[in-house]
Order: C-alpha cells, then sequence, then structure tokens
C-alpha cells in the first residue's frame, strides 16, 4: 500500500501576498499512517437454554492523518487535528448455515483548541470520535464507539484559581457484553491558600445513563466538597483539618441526599507523643431509610525507644434512624514492637478493644448500602448478614456508576442463613475486582450488648527471604438487657502462614481457621508456588501453580482448587518479540465446580516506522453446576504505520 499527498490548499480570508498571509497562521506538514488488520474470532456456547456456534471475521483498514500549528498568534490559538478514516468489512456466520455480511465507514477525529494560553485566563476545546476494539487476554472482545466534546475554562488568579469544565460523553458496545453509555459532567475546582490555610472547592454535577443487556440505569448525582487546613501555630504542630460533604442522589429506584461534616484536631506534642481529636456529623436521608449520625473521637499515639509504639482510641457516635437508635461506644489499646535482629527484624502487635451498643427499637428489615467486597475465582465470599432478602440485592463496581446484572456477571447461592457471592468468569467483573453490595436483611430483635476483641500477631523477616507469620483474632459478644437473642457472636480465627523467596523461587504457605456462631465456620489452606528463569537476558520464562482446600467445618463439605499457569517472553531478534501465557484452573465444591483453560500468545515485530502484530487467544471453560460451556478462539493480524 502506497500513500501520498498530492495537494494542500489554504483559502486566506484576504487578498495580499501568501508570505504576509502566513505570517497570520501556521499549519505543520501533516503527519500520516495506517493500519491493516484481520480479525477472526469463533465463539461456541453451550447451555440449558442456549446452544450456539457463531464465526466473525473482520478486515480493517485505517489511516492516521495528524497536524498542529496555531492561528494569527501562537498567544492566541493553538491547535491539534487528527483524522483517522476506517473502512471495516464484515461476515459473520451462525447457527443453521445463517451468514451476514457488512461494510462500515467511520470518520474518527480528535480535535483539541487552546485560546489564550499565556494569559490570566485560559479557553479549552476538544471534540473527539472513535472506534475500537477492546480486546482482552482470556475473555470475549467487544467493539466500542464513541464521541465526546466539551471545554474548560482557567482562570489562573493568584488569590483564587479556579478551573471550570463541561464534558458530554456517548459510547456504545457490542460484541457478547452490549451496553450504552451517555453522560453529561459539570465540575468547578477552586483553590485558595493565602489567610486561611489552604482550601479546596469541588463541585461536580454528572447526569449519566447506562444500559447494560438490556437493563437501564439512569444517575444524576451533585457533589461538593470542600477541604480546608488550617495552622493553628506557626511551627504547625498543631493542625486543624475540616472537610464538609455534600452529595445528592437519583437512580431508577432510589433516591439519596448525604451531608457530612468532619472536624480532625492534630496535636504534635513532641516527636514521640501526638494525639487526635475527631468530630464528626452526617445526615443521610434516602428512599428506604434515614440516618442521622454524631460521632466523637479521641486517639493517642507514642513511641517509646523507636521500638514500641503505643495506641490508645476513645470514641463514642450515636446513630438515630427511621423507627430507632443505637447508640455505641468504644475503647482500645494496642502495642506494636518491632525490632532488628542479627538474621532480620522481629514485629510483635497486641490489641484490646471494648464495644457497648446501646439499640431502641430497631426496625427489623435493615437497608445495607455498597458494603464491599473483592471476588476471587476460588475464594469464599460472604455477605457480612444472614437472613438477606435475595430479590434486594445489588452489585455494582467501585463507583457504583456500573450495576451488574445477575447469573450473568455474578452469581448467589445460600450457605445455611448466609448467602455466597461469586464472580462468573465470563462476566464483566475481573478476578480480584472490589464491588460494592447493597441488600436488605431481617435482623433479630433489638437488645443491648458489649464486645469485647483481642488480637495478637507476630511477624519473623529472616535473611530478607523468609517470612513466617501467625495472627489470632478473638471476639466475644455479651447480652447487657432487651430481649436475649437465641445465640450470641462468638468468633475465633487462626491464621499462619510463611513466604520463602530465594534467586528463582517464591513460595507461600497459608492457614487459616475460622469458628463463629452465627455464621460459616471454615478452615482453609492454600499452597503457592512461583518459579522464574532467566536463562540469556532476552528470555523469561515464568511457572506459577496453587493448590488449595476449604472445608465448611458445620457442614462437612470441601471446597478444592488448583491452577497452574506460565508466562514466557522472548526477544527472539532484535526487533522481533514472543509472549505466551497460559493456565488451567479448577474448583470442584458442592455450590461451584469450574475448569477452564487458556492460552494467549502475541508475535510483534518493529521497523522504523513500521509495526507487525499477530495475536492469538484460545479459552475453553465449564461450569459443571449450572451445565454452562464457552469456547472460543480469536486470531488478530495487523500491520501498523506510525505518524511521520
Amino acid at each position: 500500500m502506497m500513500l501520498s499527498l498530492t495537494c494542500i490548499t489554504f483559502f486566506v480570508p484576504f487578498t495580499g501576498d501568501i508570505a504576509e498571509a502566513r505570517r497570520y497562521f501556521l499549519i505543520e506538514r501533516p503527519q500520516l499512517g495506517f493500519e491493516v488488520s484481520y480479525e477472526l474470532d469463533e465463539e461456541e456456547r453451550e447451555g440449558p437454554f442456549i446452544d450456539t456456534k457463531d464465526t466473525a471475521s473482520t478486515f480493517t483498514e485505517s489511516l492516521e492523518i495528524e497536524t498542529k500549528g496555531w492561528f494569527y498568534l501562537p498567544e492566541l490559538l493553538i491547535y491539534k487535528l487528527r483524522l483517522i478514516p476506517e473502512w471495516e468489512q464484515t461476515r459473520e456466520d451462525g447457527n443453521g448455515g445463517d451468514t451476514r455480511k457488512s461494510r462500515k465507514f467511520f470518520l474518527n477525529y480528535s480535535v483539541n483548541l487552546v485560546f489564550l494560553q499565556n494569559k490570566p485566563y485560559t479557553l479549552k476545546f476538544f471534540a473527539e470520535k472513535f472506534h475500537s476494539t477492546i480486546i482482552n487476554s482470556f475473555a470475549a472482545n467487544s467493539k466500542r464507539e464513541g464521541s465526546s466534546y466539551g471545554g474548560s475554562l482557567f482562570l489562573k488568579y493568584r488569590v483564587l484559581p479556579t478551573n471550570i469544565l463541561y464534558k458530554h460523553f456517548e459510547s456504545r458496545q457490542t460484541g457478547l457484553f452490549r451496553s450504552k453509555d451517555k453522560r453529561d459532567e459539570w465540575r468547578l475546582n477552586m483553590r485558595y491558600s493565602r489567610h486561611l490555610g489552604n482550601t479546596n472547592l469541588d463541585v461536580s454535577y454528572i447526569d449519566s445513563t447506562h444500559e447494560y443487556m438490556g437493563f437501564l440505569s439512569s444517575v444524576r448525582q451533585k457533589t461538593a466538597s470542600l477541604q480546608n487546613i488550617y495552622p493553628l501555630t506557626e511551627d504547625k504542630m498543631l493542625m486543624l483539618s475540616s472537610n464538609f460533604l455534600y452529595n445528592d442522589t437519583k437512580s431508577n429506584d432510589f433516591e439519596s441526599t448525604r451531608y457530612s461534616l468532619y472536624e480532625n484536631l492534630s496535636w504534635n506534642h513532641s516527636r514521640n507523643l501526638k494525639t487526635y481529636y475527631t468530630l464528626m456529623y452526617s445526615l443521610d436521608d434516602s428512599t428506604h431509610f434515614r440516618t442521622e449520625r454524631k460521632e466523637l473521637g479521641f486517639k493517642l499515639i507514642h513511641l517509646l525507644y523507636e521500638n514500641l509504639t503505643t495506641s490508645f482510641n476513645l470514641d463514642g457516635s450515636r446513630v438515630e434512624f427511621s423507627g430507632g437508635r443505637e447508640a455505641s461506644y468504644r475503647a482500645g489499646l494496642t502495642f506494636d514492637y518491632r525490632r532488628k535482629i542479627p538474621w532480620g527484624t522481629l514485629n510483635i502487635s497486641v490489641g484490646h478493644n471494648y464495644h457497648v451498643v446501646d439499640v431502641k427499637n430497631r426496625p427489623s428489615n435493615i437497608q445495607i448500602i455498597d458494603e464491599p467486597h473483592i471476588l476471587r475465582t476460588g475464594e469464599v465470599t460472604l455477605l457480612d448478614h444472614e437472613n438477606v432478602d435475595i430479590s434486594s440485592i445489588m452489585v455494582t463496581d467501585a463507583s457504583g456508576t456500573i450495576v451488574y446484572i445477575k447469573d450473568i456477571d455474578y452469581r448467589i447461592s445460600g450457605i445455611d442463613s448466609f448467602i455466597r457471592i461469586s464472580r462468573i468468569p465470563l462476566g464483566s467483573i475481573a478476578d480480584g475486582q472490589d464491588v460494592l453490595v447493597s441488600y436488605q436483611y431481617l435482623a433479630n430483635p433489638p437488645f443491648d450488648y458489649s464486645i469485647f476483641r483481642q488480637t495478637y500477631g507476630i511477624n519473623l523477616n529472616l535473611w530478607s527471604a523468609l517470612t513466617v507469620y501467625y495472627t489470632y483474632n478473638h471476639l466475644k459478644q455479651s447480652f447487657i438487657s432487651g430481649i436475649p437473642p437465641d445465640v450470641l457472636s462468638n468468633s475465633t480465627t487462626h491464621i499462619a502462614g510463611t513466604e520463602f523467596r530465594w534467586k528463582w523461587t517464591e513460595t507461600r504457605l497459608r492457614f487459616e481457621d475460622t469458628s463463629q456462631t452465627p455464621g460459616i465456620s471454615t478452615r482453609k489452606w492454600r499452597a503457592e508456588e512461583t518459579l522464574t528463569f532467566r536463562p540469556m537476558t532476552n528470555l523469561f520464562i515464568s511457572l506459577t501453580g496453587h493448590y488449595g482446600i476449604t472445608k465448611f467445618k458445620d457442614r462437612g463439605d470441601i471446597e478444592k482448587h488448583y491452577g497452574l499457569g506460565f508466562n514466557i517472553q522472548a526477544v527472539l531478534k532484535r526487533r522481533l518479540r514472543l509472549e505466551i501465557r497460559g493456565f488451567r484452573n479448577r474448583v470442584s465444591g458442592e455450590s461451584e465446580k469450574i475448569f477452564s483453560t487458556g492460552l494467549s500468545s502475541s508475535l510483534e515485530w518493529d521497523y522504523r516506522l513500521y509495526n507487525a502484530s499477530i495475536i492469538y487467544r484460545y479459552l475453553d471453560e465449564k461450569d459443571d453446576i449450572n451445565h454452562d460451556m464457552i469456547k472460543t478462539h480469536y486470531l488478530l493480524f495487523s500491520i501498523k504505520r506510525k505518524l511521520w
């Protein structure tokens, strides 16, 4: 393929000499690039209600033209323009011999304009239209197209620098996971650091809609945050931090308005003695509940001989909600001892906490909002409370803007009176991702109680290679007054493990034994091994393996999980790179039986402005509990010329 730029004509809106006209604008010689790619995607799915096999092949050609310059004077306007026309031809073969062909043209572009860059006020405008393929190592690919535009005004006043931003964004994603997004966003940021310390104001308004697999969610969110850090003394030994937050959120079936005020006074009495005083007030008024919280706290930290750190905390809070109130008082004392020994370091920690709770007229149905969890394949993740209303469960990402779909992204199952939540490997929740879970649960009749918690831990690090650790945690709940429950909380957890790192090997062993009432008592252990080899400077090999067992002690059920993986990276020649990754994992238990195998490889070649790559991916996954199976083959070949 040969590209040529034959003619560029500039129309000047006034008469006169061309050389004279060029004094008022500059257009740099355009840079050119192109990309040609071929993509083959084959997917086979089987399940109780599905049996499909689809094959799609896509041939894509795209050009990339970029230029930049200024108009009249660089101080007035500088700009950067990029134009990316793209042609796409697709053929899809489905079940029963159905064949669909399509031709598409996308005119992608980006425009950036900066006015008055050296003035006290700078104005920026931007616009973009894009079309891309989202390539995942071991998940289904998706195509995404969208556009955005907006602008910002930056007022560079020394006393009160201010930035105002507006952005509109739209996108559409196709493939296995189909979604549409639309968002309008306004933001204001102001800073002041003259006479009242450092003050920062952030205000935002976001109006967004998210349509995913036919499920539509609409969220409008107004947020204002005012932060101030003020030194009460010239030596900054006494500092006052203030934070006021306002948040108003409205969605399809949920509305919430939240105010919070947080004050923190830190006092450095000396190098080894510090105290903190906190005051907090919050009001949360939502569709399902209303909560008002007041809290007062004190904390002291003392360092003795640079080895022993003593922490003492004392705080109390009062929460009033619809139909009742709850007052709690806490006191804690912890010791942390660190010392260097001839072969390494020793760390010993001891903690005691006492907590008294006074509950009055608590409602039977309690709403939990944004309970954090981490979902990992092979690990047991339980919601914190029992007797959960399954129909009320809602799972979102950590930001709360993406709502995940039950039986597509995650799966729930019952273990006694508790709920287990697990990610579906082919869903849109990544392995090890943080999620927020909201739900309602049926609470026991209210009563007053106290909780005494003890923690002990020891960590020994030897020769910077061997780490041995042990942690003991015991919690006991005692009845004070009210209606006594059938069972009081009593839990004990032992955690022991070791890590060994030496040259090319890294070994981890971990044992955990938990006994709790009420709750799920488990005993589990996990062994991991990683071998890393670099026989040559241009060759890297990594082998990993893990094996673990989780036993539910009350039921006698056993869940096993194991996996093997490898990663090979090699520089075959100066400009030729190869990477191969693979894994084989299995989870076997009463509630989960998943077997998955994956292989991913890529070969890249660079020569001056040109880059060529070949990517292949294979994934085979089976769920024996739900009788689901998916098998995919993916191949991508592309040649790209960089901008020049």
